[in-house]
């Protein structure tokens, strides 16, 4: 059977994307920094990692942090970034999770956000300056 729409991604001729500076510049700078900077090293758009000592968040598009024990976890830069964070407690000790901020930003006007709960997760968008929680 013929492909009825023969311009669309098949079995045989999957979409892909380049991989980040394989192209010798023949895609162009803007595309290579949109690799660079909303995929990670393995080409996914996000990032999920469990985190059990103190973790500074990297600057990937929906990074999520699985955090347990007495930790804290600091957000990059709100300055200039459109990327949300997320981040939440999995385990049931006593314990809490810290997410803080760099250079004096804020979460909702607090230097920090912490939790205390297990399974609560906190997730952060930045208005261009501070961080706020959604």
């Amino acid at each position: 059977m013929a492909n009825a729409y023969p311009n669309l991604p098949t079995s045989t001729y999957p979409v892909r994307l380049p991989s980040l500076g394989s192209d010798s510049g023949a895609w162009g700078a803007i595309l290579n920094n949109f690799l660079s900077s909303s995929h990670t090293a393995a080409g996914f758009l996000s990032t999920i990692s469990v985190q059990s000592t103190n973790y500074s968040m990297q600057l990937y598009p929906g990074e999520t942090v699985l955090a347990s024990g007495s930790i804290t976890i600091t957000l990059p830069t709100a300055v200039n970034n459109s990327n949300f964070y997320t981040v939440k407690k999995t385990d049931a000790t006593g314990t809490t999770v810290t997410v803080s901020t760099v250079l004096s930003q804020t979460i909702d006007g607090g230097s920090s956000a912490v939790i205390s709960v297990q399974y609560v997760s906190v997730t952060v968008v930045s208005n261009g300056s501070n961080w706020f929680v959604i």
